[in-house]
Parts: structure tokens; sequence; C-alpha cells
């Protein structure tokens, strides 16, 4: 148990002894006094009240967690205020430091809510478990970020290392993480409660209840390997009986153990047992592709006294990391790394799919390992492969998925609901109160509404650029974005626009709801007649019958909708339901259906189609290019009457 909590309890002790004498307050600090610096409030919830008297300016000064309110917060030279701590039910236990400021001197107030029960949990629960519960872990230091307030990683083998953030030092202070003498390697047992920083969990301002020295201390390179490959060693002091080194199967292609010098440590006076050094030396292979990294293991054991380190070996690739834009203004037969989210999947046999970011669009022509991706429409993925002309088309052929983050789509009221973290949700629903110029603007559907902030105006881009989607009030938007809050209030946080989804208004617009099949299409769009950005369906390639499908409402009697085949092509499209053709309709090609959208089309009567049938109940109809045709099709103003 923290030091600070025994202390607590002993003032909470104190507390009750003194309970039935009149309530005095403290003079421990000249500039401000309060009645009480220990608070315990009923798990059930509830609050305490603290008197403040100050002889100047007062104010909290330390960021209260979630659950705690103060009010007020802050009070004027030469006032006596009664303080109220509040907070709702919990069902286990909580603590907070509040600091108050006062001129030159702070004073502090110890909150506790419930019992402060440690669990003993693995770092891999640490890291899922509830935010404000106190857990206790153990695990090796693979990593020290700040040695002066003690951050770090451990790992415990569960699979996810536990990040602490602030390490207090024996006597429970902070910032004298030094003292402790903790190195990487060491094995430490520490407490402390979880919480969240954005999407971050860690562990914060722990205590360190045992430390186990490692016989292992790693000295390597901080640069990576170049792509080029070579020698990479590694050196390490020990007092074990040796080192012993471990490459794993998945990395033996590229990385291997090639030798291994000892050199004796030289006792001294004030040395007598020193440490013997291992230089481990490594052969690292030549890089062709991204930039990787393999983690080798290195132990080393005295008696049962066992120590194992993980040490890092990464090596550049020959890969670009760029953007959309980069690729499109590259070269060919460059291999290029970009991110994005997949827009739409053009083939789900061979991973062809469009990538999207801020910058642009991207063909890709072939996925590695497609199937096994699971990869969707919406989802945030980073891929690699070398940049190809295909005619006219700029692609990435053949790409490894670097990395792959499903996005679930939801309602705002599921999203509220959902647990902070790194899962990606896409939402549609009306903006208001947008403030354009940092992209930030509430999001309502008809379960709910929820604050976006600083949505960028796409995929890595940046929220001050958002007024670039001439996105306003009132209009229907799709966003991608991780479920976050801010003071308690849910948020959407590292959001990124995906489109205007407003209903179309043009005579030329499609009415009723449909769903893509094979090799049909609808991103792209026309001008009909002079009358520029109508959305169309493409059904059908040069080789491949498009189909699609219509949701019919129930008691329609008339579909009306206007079709060109592609230039110099008539066609014939198949309409059926549950496999029995209903009708079939030969259509007349148009000059203007040809290449890539946007399409320039001029159409009159003669292109407007009606297909009589009585719709007794809402119907899924199936629209398909007749298979003896021309296999291209463009479709607009679909109505059902």
């Amino acid at each position: 148990m923290k030091l600070r909590y025994l202390l607590a309890l002993l003032a909470a002790s104190l507390l009750v002894l003194a309970g039935c004498d009149k309530e005095e307050l403290t003079s421990s600090l000249k500039s401000i006094q309060v009645s009480k610096t220990y608070l315990s409030i009923i798990p059930n919830g509830g609050k305490e009240t603290v008197k403040i008297s100050s002889s100047v300016d007062w104010t909290i000064s330390s960021t209260l967690p979630d659950w705690l309110k103060v009010s007020p917060a802050s009070g004027k030279a030469g006032s006596e205020l009664d303080v109220v701590f509040s907070a709702d039910s919990c069902a286990y236990g909580r603590q907070a430091e509040v600091q108050i400021k006062a001129g030159p001197h702070t004073q502090f107030i110890t909150v506790r809510q419930g019992e402060m029960t440690v669990e003993t949990v693995t770092c891999a629960q640490a890291m899922t478990g509830t935010v404000g519960k106190t857990y206790r872990v153990k695990g090796a230091v693979t990593s020290i970020i700040n040695t002066t307030y003690g951050n770090l990683f451990i790992d415990d083998g569960s699979g996810v290392e536990a990040y602490i953030y602030g390490t207090l030092d024996k006597d429970g202070k902070e910032k004298n993480f030094s003292s402790l003498g903790i190195e990487i390697g060491d094995v430490i047992t520490v407490e402390g409660p979880l919480q969240y920083y954005g999407t971050t969990a860690e562990l914060v301002n722990v205590t360190v209840v045992s430390i186990q020295k490692s016989l292992l201390k790693i000295s390597a390179p901080a640069a990576p390997v170049e792509k080029e490959g070579g020698i990479y060693s590694i050196k390490a002091a020990y007092k074990g009986n040796g080192v012993f080194v471990d490459v794993p199967a998945e990395y033996a292609d590229w990385i291997a153990l090639s030798g291994m010098d000892y050199v004796a440590g030289v006792p001294t006076k004030l040395v007598p047992e020193p440490a013997d050094t291992a230089v481990v030396k490594f052969k690292v292979a030549a890089n062709n592709g991204a930039d990787r990294a393999a983690v080798v293991n290195l132990s080393s054991a005295s008696g049962k006294n066992v120590s194992n380190v993980s040490v890092t070996v990464s090596q550049k690739g020959s890969i670009i990391d760029t953007d959309v834009a980069g690729v499109l203004a590259g070269a060919d037969n460059q291999t290029y790394r970009v991110s994005g989210y997949v827009s739409k999947v053009n083939n789900t046999t061979y991973g062809n799919f469009m990538l999207k970011d801020y910058s642009g669009e991207l063909t890709i022509y072939g996925t590695n390992d497609w199937a096994a991706a699971g990869i969707k429409e919406g989802d945030v993925v980073t891929v690699y492969g070398p940049r190809v002309t295909y005619n006219t088309t700029i692609e990435l052929k053949n790409v490894t998925v670097f990395s792959h983050r499903s996005v679930t789509e939801a309602t705002v009221a599921e999203f509220n609901a959902a647990a902070e973290g790194a899962q990606y949700y896409k939402l549609k629903g009306t903006v208001s109160d947008l403030v354009s110029d940092k992209g930030r603007f509430n999001i309502t559907d008809n379960t709910g509404s929820v604050y976006a902030y600083n949505v960028a105006p796409g995929f890595g881009g940046k929220n001050t650029d958002f007024a670039t989607t001439n996105v306003k009030d009132g209009d229907i938007v799709t966003i991608i974005g991780t479920r976050s809050s801010y003071k308690g209030t849910v948020q959407v946080a590292n959001g990124f626009f995906v489109s205007i989804d407003n209903p179309q208004t043009s005579p030329w617009a499609i009415n009723l709801a449909y769903t893509l099949g094979a090799d049909s299409f609808d991103d792209g769009t026309a001008t009909i007649n002079g009358d520029a950005n109508n959305k169309v369906l493409k059904i059908g390639t040069s080789s491949k019958v498009g189909e699609f499908t219509l949701t019919v409402p129930a008691g329609s009697t008339k579909l009306s909708y206007y079709a060109v085949a592609w230039k110099d092509k008539p066609a014939t499209l198949e309409f059926s339901i549950n496999g029995t053709v209903i009708n079939t309709q030969a259509i007349a090609a148009n000059a203007g259906a040809t290449g890539s959208y946007p399409y320039t089309l001029t159409v009159a009567n003669t292109d407007k189609y009606e297909l009589s049938y009585s719709f007794t109940s809402e119907t899924t109809l199936k629209v398909t290019t007749a298979s003896d045709s021309n296999k291209r099709a463009i479709l607009f103003a679909i109505k059902a009457e």
C-alpha cells in the first residue's frame, strides 16, 4: 500500500476522534487555512465540505479527475468559503490529491472514495481495466521514457506492455525517479490507478513494491541498420553465467547470430565484483522492402536468478513514405508506403480498392493475402508496393498491408455507449454549431448527438483546413473517428471527414435505396444536360456484366429511370426478382458515356424508361446488363411511384 495511503488512513482516524469537537481551521500555512486535509466520500456517492480561509486569492491548481467535482474552485483574499467536494457512486476505491495554490504556497487535500483495494493482474489486464481502479503488475522494464518523472514500459509476457506514467520514490514523492536506481531489464512490481490520456492507457504515479535487479545491462547502437545490411553489435554487461541469445524464427530470414566476444571485468577496490561484457554480433541481410525490426532475446542466469532482456534491432528500408499526392506525383517502379481509408472495394477476389486521404485518391490493384486481411470499405490501412501506370491510371500494384484498423459503423447512441480507445467508428448525421476553421461541430442523428473535436478534412489532414470540405450547418455528413471524452463529456477524437450526404434535389437524383453488386460503381458524377455534379450508377466493365439492387417500397406500381449505354454500343438491361426476370429494356448508346467520370451526358425523353409492376410488398429488384449485349451502362433519375 502506498505510504500516502497509510498517512491518509491515519489522518482519517484522527478526524473521527476529533469529530465531536468544534471544527477549527488548520494553520499549517500562513496564507491559506483549510478545515480538513483528508476527505472520505462513501462508495454510493456523496459530498464533503471543507472550509477554506485565505489571506490571498486562491485556486484549485491541479487537474481534477473526471469523477471528482469541486465548487467553488477559487476564492478571493480575505474570504472564508465552504468548498464542496462531490462524487457519483463507484464500485471500486479511488483517490485524488487536490492542490490549492495560494500565493507562493500550495495546500494539499486528499479525497478518497471507497476502499482502496489493489488487484494483482497481468500487464494486458491492467491496460484494459477499469479507469480509476488501482492495479498491481510485475514485469521487466523494456524502456524508460523519462528519467525525472519515471515514465516507462514493463512487459510480463502477457502480450501487452504496461505503460507507467510517473513513478513515486520510496517516500511517495514525484520527480525523483533516479533515486530508485531502476534500469532497463530490471523486474519491478508496481501499483497505481489506471487512467487514460486521450486514447493511451497508463498506470499513473505508481508506487514501487519491489525491484529485482537484472543480471544484464544492454548497450545497443541507437541508429538503425542501413538498408544495405551488415554486422550489428550489442554490448551486454552481465553478472550471470554467460549470455544466451535467441533470435525468433520469424526473423531468421534476415537476421542471424554471427558471433560473440567476451571481455572479463577487472576488479577494483571500488568494484570488487565487476560485470563481464559480451559483444554479441548479428549479421543483417540487405533490405529491399519496408522498414523492419526484429526483437531478439538475451538472457543470463545465476542460480535461481534469471534475467531476460529484449532488444529491438531495426533496419531502414527502401520504401518512400508519403501521402496519396506524393504517390501520384512520383515515379513508376519505385516502392511507396501510404496510409488512408478504403473509400471503395472494386474487387473482392484480388483485393482491388480505392485508398483515399486528405490529398487525393489512389487505385490499389491487387493486395497480398487479401482474404486473410479482412479489409472492408471504410477501414483505415497502411500499404506499400510498387507504383505502376496502366493506360493513364496510376496504381500501387500487389501491395502488402503494413497495418489495418477496422472501422465500425455506428449510430451516435452506439458511439456514446462504446468504450474509450483506439477503435475507429463511422458516424453519419447532421452538422450544427460548426467552427469551420477548426473542424469542430455537433453531429446528430435520430439516436442522439455528440461533439466532434478537431476533425480533419480527410485522413491525415489538418483540422484547420476543414473549411475546404465546404461543409455548413445543416449538412448531413459522414465522418470517422475514435471515442474519447473531455471532462466527462463524450466526444469524437482523431476524426476525419468522409463525405457530404445531403439528399439530391436535382431532377436527375436517385431517390431509391440501392446496394452495389459485382462490377458496379457509384463513385462517379455526371453533367446531365448542363446540370453538373449528379450522382450516377455505372454497371459493368468492358468484359464483365455489372449488377446492383434497388429497394422498391410496397405499393409502388411504376419504376421510372434514365439509362444510357456505352458510346457506340447499345445495351440491354434486365430486371429480376428472386431470380425471375420481370422486364428487359434495350437502351441507346450515348456519346458522353466513355472514359472515366465525370461524364458529360446529353439525354432526351427517349432515354427515359418505365417499368410497370405491382410491388405489393417492399421488394429487392435486381438490375443487370444482359450478358449477350454491351456490358456497360449508366443509370440515373431512378424513382418509384
